[in-house]
């Protein structure tokens, strides 16, 4: 049995303490593995050492078994193989599998729109436009996105950049340059990269500005956010849809580029004297 399934075991045999635990880490599943013990234990309101006793009680020898419990359930959950091959199993035909998309895309797309009102897009797009530098992380398809975000921003004259997290001694020089003025943008969805979760805690430690693009406002990187933009990600065959996730970036970009659109305008009218001018001396040449 996996972790899920054995706290459903022996729910009915747990003290009320207990159940509350057992409660909050199944309907956190995606989280638990991300969260010490110090932190769990003020998000349910109870001690340490209640949920030590829980972690014995279900018969875990440890918080960081628990953790690593979790962890594991959830990257069986999550599967790639396994997932492609039970998504294929259930489409019968070609049409099912056209329709179902459509369906999907568009299922994913209203509830982006919904999940997004315009104070929290707008809220993102002042963070970036009054930021120093703007450091954008991601990774798998989520790294798609942060590179889509980086070259959009740069194209708007904001210093802009992807940071390379699987870089270790690039991402420290990086991090021990950063100030308040500057924002990060992180980018992730199931299953979460230990790397980002990390820098995200990082971030927070540090009192740093973050946006988080993510699905659930359970995600490790949402928590501690300055500012969360919800993407629903489901695809049909694969793990995650890179589509919604464009989609949420075009809006965020488009908000963004209006917030800056007299400095914007300056620009291209300075950039079309240079092109002019380029022009003149190329012709005399």
């Amino acid at each position: 049995m996996n972790i899920l399934e054995v706290i459903e075991e022996k729910k009915n045999n747990l003290s009320k303490k207990q159940q509350i635990i057992a409660q909050f880490v199944v309907d956190n599943k995606n989280s638990v593995s991300f969260m010490s013990l110090k932190e769990m234990s003020s998000e349910i309101g109870v001690s340490e050492v209640t949920i030590l006793n829980f972690c014995k009680s279900i018969g875990v020898d440890s918080f960081t078994q628990l953790k690593k419990d979790f962890q594991n359930t959830i990257k069986e959950r999550l599967h790639i193989p396994n997932e492609i091959r039970s998504s294929l199993d259930e489409l019968i035909s070609n049409q099912e599998a056209y329709e179902n998309s459509i369906n999907m895309h568009r299922d994913n797309t209203e509830q982006t729109i919904k999940a997004n009102k315009l104070e929290n897009i707008d809220q993102a797009a002042e963070l970036i436009k009054n930021a120093r530098r703007i450091l954008i992380c991601g990774l798998g398809v989520s790294k798609i996105v942060a590179e889509y975000l980086n070259a959009r921003i740069r194209l708007l004259s904001l210093n802009a950049r992807v940071l390379e997290i699987g870089d270790i001694i690039g991402t420290s020089m990086e991090l021990g340059t950063i100030t308040q003025e500057d924002c990060f943008i992180l980018v992730a969805f199931p299953v979460y990269s230990q790397n980002v979760v990390g820098l995200s805690r990082f971030l927070h430690k540090r009192k740093l500005p973050y946006i988080a693009i993510t699905d659930t406002n359970e995600s490790p990187i949402a928590i501690n956010a300055s500012s969360v933009l919800l993407c629903n990600s489901k695809a049909l065959v694969f793990q995650n849809s890179i589509s919604t996730p464009l989609f949420l970036a075009e809006i965020l970009l488009d908000t963004l580029s209006y917030k800056m659109k007299d400095q914007l305008l300056v620009s291209l009218d300075e950039l079309e004297e240079v092109r002019k001018a380029l022009s003149v001396e190329l012709l005399n040449d």
